[in-house]
């Protein structure tokens, strides 16, 4: 009985969000710190709408949306993914993005991905898609340097933020937000063309209690009933504006006129409110703000979001009282591509090894800058070279890559070294990625995932290649009348039921002759 009770509070607490995953077993109310805290069934639970902390001594509130206040990691739960309380608000954690409603892996240009959605780096929806298992530009848009897309102007006079944004228009500059064929200096748009980006994050919640669906549907028919607060919230990929629930942007709301969408600037296509080029989403995908413009060299801005067309490692500094501009953050430097990029060199001078700080940082002697060795890759926000499929680890932490281990190298090799490899039932991908083997009809995304001889990935399915045919859980070429074989049944998967492997060929049994069409037997 107790078991079975225990199993009832795991059910309801992974489908209501109810403790976020920690239990503390209590016999009476006094055995359990949180002050709010009661004990029910032998667990403290926390009242409705509130979540105990890791340590049980607090009970806090549930957040249900992105940018929700928060003082614990434990409150951001219900944004489904890898999610953190950071600066006092609940966002996405590194890596990962908010999507209607959950905290999504994100990939970059050349990456891998399985859909769509994966692919983003630029806030930018529409910039990259997935092709083959890779993230690519999306048309209309052109890939700078290794990084990220920006959208191509084709025409004279159309809105752009960079030079490069104007490179298909023989002699053209970015001016005043505009490809024009000019040689004068670029003149500076006012800065009224911005958009201040909100800081405000309002909860997504409406503020009828309610104890069923029912109770929420005469208020906005994109509205429910929050098991976890018991009021009335707006669904998963909708916020909430004014008091009504309005669909993020990139969600299919089949709108089928601009004035259908709640942001500006107001644009709908195929059935989605998006932003347009010149502007980014904001986190939240609740709005768009403008990308920052170039002039004299610089990039004016009015916001962090507008300097990502200097790419994610950008921030907008105030210079002056009047003027701000986008500048690369510590650890990374402009390239000729105008993007951010986190260099390799990690400290700016060193002699040795030992005068580097961030950790399996080396002395590059060279050129007198550390650097991560090959094979690793800077990880800033961990103060940490973090070593890629291959490369040598101290254990499992230390790979910080989905479905990796830390491993113990090849008997041949030094018996005390470890290296990063993908855990059992796992095939590498690429230097970054792990993905889940599979055999003959499971499921795959990448051919490589198919480990048996002769199949590849088609349609999301492990399949045999061309000219293979399946014969059990194997793979095997289809066979012509006098090839070589094994066994019958390589003959018969193509063949008549009468053709035999004899003395190693597909041929018929004695007393008998091949049919013109050559694929059976006819009697002599």
């Amino acid at each position: 009985m107790e078991i079975l009770k225990l199993v009832l509070v795991l059910m309801l607490t992974y489908f209501t969000g109810g403790v976020s995953g920690n239990f503390f077993v209590c016999n009476e109310a006094e055995d359990c710190a949180a002050p709010e805290s009661s004990c029910t069934d032998n667990f403290c639970q926390c009242p409705i709408g509130k979540t105990l902390t890791a340590d049980g001594t607090k009970c806090l509130d549930v957040v249900l949306s992105y940018g929700g206040s928060c003082t614990d990691d434990v409150q951001c739960a219900p944004l489904l993914g890898k999610n953190i309380c950071k600066s006092g608000a609940c966002e996405c954690d590194t890596g990962y993005r908010y999507h209607h409603g959950n905290c999504i892996k994100s990939a970059g240009l050349g990456e891998f991905c399985e859909k769509n959605e994966d692919c983003f780096v630029s806030p930018d929806l529409l910039a990259m898609v997935c092709t083959d298992s890779k993230c690519t530009c999306n048309v209309d848009y052109y890939p700078r340097g290794e990084f990220d897309c920006r959208p191509l102007v084709k025409e004279y006079g159309g809105a752009c933020a960079m030079d490069s944004d104007c490179q298909g228009l023989e002699g053209a500059k970015c001016t005043n937000n505009g490809c024009a064929q000019t040689t004068e200096p670029d003149i500076p748009s006012k800065k009224e063309i911005f958009e201040r980006q909100d800081d405000h994050h309002q909860k997504n919640t409406i503020a009828d209690d309610c104890n069923t669906n029912e109770d929420c549907v005469g208020g906005d028919p994109n509205s429910y009933c929050s098991p976890i607060i018991k009021k009335c919230v707006c669904k998963k990929g909708y916020f909430l504006s004014s008091g009504t629930c309005y669909g993020e942007l990139g969600m299919n709301i089949e709108c089928t006129a601009n004035s259908d969408c709640k942001t500006t600037p107001r644009l709908c296509e195929n059935g989605m409110c998006i932003c347009a080029k010149t502007h980014y989403y904001k986190p939240a995908l609740d709005g768009c703000s403008k990308a920052g413009y170039k002039s004299n060299d610089k990039i004016v801005c009015s916001n962090d979001l507008g300097c990502n067309v200097m790419g994610p490692l950008a921030s907008c500094v105030k210079e002056t009282d009047l003027d701000s501009y986008c500048i690369c953050n510590f650890g990374s430097e402009l390239n000729e591509h105008f993007i951010c990029t986190r260099s390799t060199e990690c400290e700016a001078e060193c002699a040795e090894n030992s005068d580097c700080t961030i950790i399996n940082s080396i002395c590059d002697k060279v050129n007198g800058n550390c650097i991560c060795p090959d094979g690793y890759r800077l990880d800033l926000d961990e103060n940490i070279c973090t070593p890629n499929l291959g490369s040598k680890c101290d254990d499992t932490l230390a790979c910080l890559l989905e479905h990796s281990i830390c491993e113990e190298l090849d008997e041949e090799e030094n018996d005390d070294d470890k290296k990063c490899a993908c855990q059992e039932d796992y095939v590498q991908i690429d230097e970054l990625t792990c993905l889940k083997s599979a055999s003959i009809h499971e499921d795959c995304t990448h051919s490589l995932q198919c480990t048996r001889s002769n199949t590849e990935c088609k349609q999301g399915k492990c399949v045999c290649i061309n000219n293979h045919l399946e014969v059990g859980d194997l793979c095997i070429m289809a066979k012509e009348m006098g090839d070589y074989c094994t066994n019958v049944e390589q003959c018969q998967k193509t063949l008549s039921k009468d053709v035999l492997c004899r003395n190693s060929k597909c041929q018929c049994p004695s007393g008998y002759k091949v049919s013109e069409d050559k694929k059976g037997c006819l009697p002599k």
